[in-house]
């Protein structure tokens, strides 16, 4: 009688940790965390991965050259990145920095349907960035759009109609400047309290959890 209570008991602990971390998976997927490795395509000429020891994972993508503003169409100077993403509206923020003036930390950053076009101008029509309006240069931090008033800040996000598969293309607004993580968010509402770079857990299609370093709501 003893052993089969401490089974009953046990198949109970165990079936309540499974169901805690499927739920914790499941929330925590909607949360998008992408960095160099997500890259899919690249241009040749005016953007690179560099070496950078304040990145998250050592390693960071430097616009050079292709400014573009307005928005282009057809940049000559980008990178794309996929993904899966559940349906939803996402807050974006970028991990960034830069060692010049105002004049160099901004980007577009488009989504699906938007890359091709010039669709993805969002308001204040600044890009996503302008860190350098309040923060000083040569730092690692969390922005959306921090354009000073009033115009800014704003938080700017996106809405997936639909769940699945995703498509991201940035390009620059002006230069040089690092992008070391980009955070799409269904939580994140306000600007993150510290600089810190953030990390993922998802659900794999096949149902198997994985994680990778990070930290939510920050």
């Amino acid at each position: 009688m003893k052993l089969d209570k401490f089974c009953y008991n046990l198949i109970g602990i165990l079936f309540s940790m499974t169901v805690t971390f499927m739920f914790i998976g499941l929330v925590l997927s909607a949360e998008v965390v992408l960095d160099f490795r997500s890259i899919t395509t690249m241009t040749k000429d005016g953007v690179v991965i560099v070496d950078d020891p304040d990145a998250s994972l050592g390693k960071a993508i430097e616009f050079q050259s292709g400014a573009n503003n307005p928005l282009s169409a057809n940049p000559t100077v980008y990178f794309e990145m996929e993904f899966t993403a559940p349906a939803g509206l996402y807050y974006i923020w970028v991990r960034a920095k830069s060692d010049g003036d105002t004049g160099t930390d901004s980007m577009w950053i488009q989504f699906d349907d938007e890359i091709g076009t010039d669709k993805g101008n969002r308001f204040p029509a600044r890009g996503i960035g302008n860190w350098l309006d309040v923060f000083p240069a040569g730092k690692y931090v969390w922005a959306s759009n921090e354009v000073i008033p009033p115009d800014g800040p704003t938080v700017e996000s996106f809405t997936f109609e639909k769940g699945g598969k995703h498509k991201l293309r940035t390009q620059p607004r002006q230069v040089p400047h690092r992008i070391d993580q980009i955070w799409l968010s269904t939580t994140q509402k306000e600007r993150p309290k510290h600089n810190d770079p953030v990390m993922a857990m998802s659900i794999e299609p096949i149902g198997k959890l994985t994680t990778t370093w990070a930290r939510f709501k920050l």
